[in-house]
C-alpha cells in the first residue's frame, strides 16, 4: 500500500508531521469481520526518509490474508492535534 497524507484544501503534502507514541503514523488494517488485524507503520519494513517526510509518502508491504473487506485506518499528529483518517478496500 502506498499513500500521500495531504491537505484537503488545494492537496498539498501534508509537512511538519510529529511523532507520537515513537512513530510519525500508526497504521492499522482490520477485516471488516474483524477476522484479521495488523497494525503497522512504514518504519517498520524501511526507513522513513527526509524525502519521504517532506512528500507525505508512506509505504506498507502488506499482504492480505484472504479476500475481503478491509479498513485501512492512518493516525497521525500535525501542529499538536491528532487526527485519524481511513479508508476502506475490498
Amino acid at each position: 500500500l502506498r499513500w500521500h497524507l495531504t491537505h484537503a484544501h488545494d492537496g498539498r503534502p501534508l509537512t511538519g508531521l510529529q511523532v507520537a507514541h515513537e512513530r510519525v503514523v500508526h497504521n492499522f488494517i482490520v477485516a471488516r469481520d474483524f477476522s484479521a488485524f495488523a497494525h503497522i507503520h512504514h518504519e517498520d519494513f524501511r526507513p522513513l526518509t527526509d524525502a519521504d517526510l517532506a512528500a507525505a509518502r508512506f509505504t506498507l508491504p502488506y499482504t492480505f490474508p484472504q479476500p475481503g473487506h478491509y479498513r485501512v485506518v492512518s493516525d497521525f499528529t500535525h501542529r499538536d492535534r491528532n487526527w485519524v483518517k481511513h479508508f476502506d478496500l475490498r
